[in-house]
C-alpha cells in the first residue's frame, strides 16, 4: 500500500532530461517491482472502500500502444471528497508514479502516495493513447439498404463513438462490433423466408441504436444512469411504436436496457450476436496486453496467453 495522500488536481508541464516518447507508458517495458514516472491517459476512473474500510481510487490508465492497465491508490484521505475530484482526471493525460506488480495474469500499477498522479500538460499524442480499431462498414450498409432502402445512411455518430466499455475505450469498436455482428446475422439469410430475414435486420438495427444510447449513457451519467438509460428506453418506445414490428423490436430493446425482454427468436439472435462480438473484440484485447504464459479470467473465461 501507499501512504496517506490527499487527492488534489495539479499539473505538470514537460520533461526535463526524457524524451517524450520514452517518458509515455509502455506496459510491455515494465519491470515488476520496479519504480517509475510515466505519462499516461485516464480511460476511466472510480473508488471505493477496502476490506480495511480506507478509501481507494482505481485509475483504468492507458499506455502509448492503447493497452488499459489498471492503477491503484490506496488509503486516500478525505475519502468522499476525494472521490468527487478523482472523476476529473478522466480523458486527460496525466503523469503517475507508482511500482508494477503481476496480478491476475498482466500488471496492476500501485500508484506513489507521496507523489501520486498529477494532470499533464506538456506535449502528448492522445490518438496513440486512444487507440483505434479499424474497422468495414460494407455489410452494415449492404443490410441497411435492405431494410430501409438505399438511400439510407449510416448515423454519423457510430463512427465517433468513444466508450470506455467496448474495445477498451479504442476509436473505431462500437462499428467493429456492429461489422462482426452483421457478418453473424447475415449467415441467417438462408435460413429465415425473406420476410423474416427482415424483421431480424429491423431488430439489428433498433439494437444497434438502444446500444449506442445506452452506453452514452452509461458514459456520461455516472450519478443518474438508471434514470437516463429509461428515457432511452422512452425514446425508442415511442420511436417505434407505429412500426408494425413494434411489439418485436420492444422486446429487443427491453432486453438491451435491462427491462427484461430477449424472449423473441429475433432478440435471441440479434442481442446473441451483438454480445458476442463485444466480448470477442475485448478477448483479443486482453490477450493483447497477457504476459506468456500468464491465465487471467475475462469475460467469465479463463485466458491463457501462449
Amino acid at each position: 500500500k501507499a501512504g496517506i495522500v490527499k487527492m488534489e488536481i495539479s499539473k505538470v508541464g514537460g520533461f526535463n532530461t526524457d524524451s517524450v516518447e520514452s517518458g509515455y507508458l509502455r506496459f510491455s517495458d515494465l519491470v515488476e517491482g520496479m519504480a517509475y514516472s510515466k505519462i499516461a491517459y485516464v480511460l476511466n476512473s472510480n473508488a471505493g472502500i477496502s476490506k480495511t474500510n480506507s478509501g481507494f481510487a482505481k485509475f483504468f490508465l492507458k499506455d502509448v500502444d492503447a493497452n488499459v492497465l489498471s492503477a491503484y491508490l490506496f488509503d486516500v484521505k478525505d475519502f468522499v471528497f476525494s472521490g468527487l475530484k478523482i472523476s476529473q482526471f478522466k480523458g486527460k493525460a496525466v503523469r503517475v508514479n507508482f511500482v508494477p506488480q503481476v496480478f491476475n495474469g498482466g500488471y496492476s500499477l500501485i500508484i506513489d502516495g507521496k507523489t501520486g498522479i498529477q494532470e499533464y500538460t506538456g506535449e502528448f499524442d492522445r490518438k496513440r493513447f486512444v487507440g483505434e480499431i479499424k474497422y468495414s462498414t460494407h455489410t452494415v450498409m449492404e443490410l441497411g439498404a435492405l431494410v430501409f432502402g438505399k438511400e439510407w445512411e449510416l448515423p454519423p455518430e457510430y463512427r465517433a463513438g468513444i466508450f470506455v466499455d467496448i474495445g477498451h475505450g479504442r476509436a473505431g469498436a462500437f462499428l467493429k462490433m456492429a461489422e462482426i455482428a452483421a457478418d453473424t446475422l447475415v449467415a441467417y439469410n438462408t435460413v429465415f423466408n425473406k420476410d423474416d430475414f427482415i424483421v431480424l435486420l429491423k431488430v439489428f438495427f433498433a439494437v444497434l441504436e438502444t446500444e449506442y444510447k445506452v452506453l452514452t449513457c452509461k458514459q456520461n451519467s455516472e450519478l443518474l444512469e438508471d434514470v437516463s438509460i429509461f428515457s432511452v428506453f422512452e425514446s425508442l418506445n415511442k420511436k417505434y411504436r407505429e412500426d408494425v414490428h413494434f411489439h418485436i423490436i420492444l422486446d429487443a430493446v427491453k432486453c438491451v436496457c435491462g427491462y427484461g425482454g430477449g424472449k423473441s427468436i429475433y432478440s435471441h439472435l440479434v442481442t446473441g450476436a451483438v454480445r458476442q462480438a463485444k466480448s470477442g473484440v475485448d478477448l483479443v484485447l486482453v490477450n493483447n496486453s497477457l504476459i506468456v504464459g500468464a491465465v487471467a479470467k475475462t469475460g467469465g473465461v479463463d485466458l491463457l496467453k501462449y
